[in-house]
C-alpha cells in the first residue's frame, strides 16, 4: 500500500517479509514453542556471518560482531522468557516487562532478516549501488542507533500490547502464552 502512495518505495520490496518474520518469531514464543523460534532467529544470525560483508572472517569479524551483538542478546533472552512469561499476570509491571522482552526479541527477529538481506550482493550491490566496503561501514554504525530504536520500539509495543492481552484475556479469549494465563 506504501508503494501505492509513493512511500516506502520499491527499493524496500525485499524487505516486505521482515515484519512477518518478526510475527514468526514472536508468535511461536507466546505459543509456547521456544525451540522453533530460536532455531528461526538463529538461522538469519547464522547465516549473516556468511555473506561477503563479513567475509573474509578474520578481517572483518569485528563487522559481524557489530551487525549482530544485539541480535545474540535477543536470542538469549528467548531462553529466560519461560521463566519470564508465566509471572506476566503478577503485576502490571512485571506484565509489560515480559512484553517488553517478547517484542523485544520480535523486533531483533526482523532486523536479523533484514541485515542478511542488505548483506547479500544482489541487494546492496544491484539494488543500492553499494560496495562491500561502504556496507561494512554501515553495519559498522547499527550498534550505535538501532538497538535504541528498537528498544523503544518493543516498549511502545509493550505498553500497548500488554493491556490488550489483559482485556481480551478478561474476556475469555485465550489466545496467548499458555503458561501466563495458568499462574
Amino acid at each position: 500500500m506504501s508503494l501505492t502512495y509513493g512511500g516506502a518505495g520499491i527499493y524496500l520490496v525485499p524487505f516486505a517479509a521482515c515484519p512477518a518474520f518478526n510475527a514468526l518469531v514472536t508468535g511461536l514464543i507466546f505459543s509456547s514453542r521456544v525451540k522453533l523460534s530460536i532455531i528461526a532467529l538463529a538461522t538469519p544470525i547464522t547465516l549473516f556471518w556468511l555473506t561477503p560483508v563479513v567475509q573474509p572472517l578474520n578481517e572483518n569479524w569485528y563487522v559481524g560482531l557489530a551487525a549482530t551483538f544485539d541480535k545474540i542478546i535477543a536470542l538469549a533472552l528467548v531462553l529466560f522468557l519461560p521463566k519470564v512469561l508465566p509471572k506476566c499476570n503478577e503485576s502490571r509491571r512485571s506484565g509489560i516487562i515480559g512484553f517488553l522482552l517478547v517484542f523485544f526479541v520480535g523486533m531483533q527477529a526482523d532486523a536479523s532478516l533484514g541485515s542478511l538481506i542488505f548483506a547479500t550482493p544482489l541487494i546492496y550491490q544491484s539494488i543500492f549501488s553499494l560496495s562491500p566496503e561502504t556496507v561494512r561501514i554501515l553495519f559498522l554504525i547499527n550498534p550505535l542507533v538501532y538497538p535504541v530504536i528498537r528498544l523503544l520500539q518493543a516498549l511502545l509495543a509493550a505498553l500497548i500490547g500488554f493491556p490488550v492481552y489483559k482485556f481480551l484475556d478478561r474476556r475469555g479469549l485465550k489466545w496467548v502464552y499458555p503458561s501466563i494465563r495458568e499462574h
